[in-house]
């Protein structure tokens, strides 16, 4: 899939760069896996950020707190001057999927198992 998305960018490699957004505790031997891969196909660059940290440097907030509810597991932290604050890290179990019936459907309402999942 690398080679395939990599080919698609129809770019000059010498102008190629790649971010990966990653979660916040990504195995070392992935992030090796990865830059080794993309490093055969000829990436010049590659810069590996937390996805927790993407909309402050967007936003390019001084403070705030960025949640993230996905599926299966919740994350929240907090960032001061630009920088994620690893110890506020909070990571729930309980995502989307097991407050809602029907994942494929977006929740419209605030409901009563969110309060208690969240």
């Amino acid at each position: 899939y690398l080679r395939l998305c990599w080919d698609r960018l129809m770019s000059s490699p010498c102008s190629r760069r790649v971010v990966i957004l990653h979660p916040p505790l990504m195995p070392r031997n992935w992030n090796s896996a990865i830059s080794q891969s993309l490093w055969n196909l000829g990436v010049p660059a590659i810069v590996f950020v937390c996805f927790l940290q993407t909309p402050p440097l967007a936003l390019q907030w001084e403070r705030g707190m960025v949640v993230h509810v996905g599926k299966t597991e919740c994350y929240c932290v907090a960032h001061a001057d630009g920088t994620m604050l690893r110890y506020t890290l909070q990571i729930s179990d309980s995502g989307y999927k097991a407050v809602v019936e029907d994942t494929e459907k977006i929740c419209s309402s605030w409901t009563k198992e969110m309060d208690n999942a969240w």
